[in-house]
């Protein structure tokens, strides 16, 4: 599986902050039981990367996604390993709720950690010059990605409803809004 052009601009968009997995999630779940063909448990890289394309682990080799354009991609970590065999399915989840279900397959607290360094490293910020908002803009990018690659983009039914994404995400959008201006302007001096 290829993520296409149009899965390729959803995440993006989501991101940057435009688009949260909310504005996508059809309610469904990506569920993916992974074996070794050779017998013993999946490699160590694939489980890493199904972890970095926000799937979660319900153990046994079962794997678990809101249905969106990164299951689409953690699907193509899967169907690029000749020595997996892979059963998945689109499924609604009854029982147990969405948010038992999380609480079982991510470990949010870790997230949250990543969220709450995020926002202390952003809260330590006072630019004055151009040149220190660039730096200043710098930084929030570095740190935006690593909340990214922390955060699994969880519909929010599914999160307790003191998650730090979406304030986070907000955030994010308006110093974008207040700094980009200014930082590509002396981006653009410098260069």
């Amino acid at each position: 599986m290829l993520l296409t052009a149009g899965g390729r601009k959803v995440l993006e968009q989501m991101a940057g902050g435009d688009l949260s997995i909310d504005d996508i999630w059809d309610g469904q779940w990506v569920t993916v039981r992974v074996r070794r063909l050779s017998g013993g448990g999946v490699a160590t890289t694939t489980r890493s990367r199904l972890l970095l394309e926000t799937m979660g682990s319900l153990g046994n080799g079962l794997w678990i996604a809101p249905h969106s354009p990164r299951a689409a991609a953690a699907m193509g970590v899967l169907a690029a390993d000749p020595e997996l065999d892979v059963v998945a399915g689109v499924m609604s989840i009854v029982h147990p709720d969405p948010a038992a279900l999380v609480e079982e397959a991510w470990d949010l607290e870790s997230v949250r950690r990543v969220y709450a360094e995020f926002t202390d490293v952003v809260d330590g910020l006072h630019p004055g010059t151009d040149e220190d908002v660039l730096a200043a803009w710098i930084t929030v990018r570095r740190q935006w990605t690593d909340v990214l690659r922390a955060d699994p983009e969880l519909p929010s039914a599914a999160l307790p409803a003191d998650w730090p994404g979406v304030v986070c995400r907000k955030r994010v959008s308006r110093l974008h809004d207040d700094w980009w201006p200014v930082a590509k302007k002396a981006f653009d001096r410098l260069m």
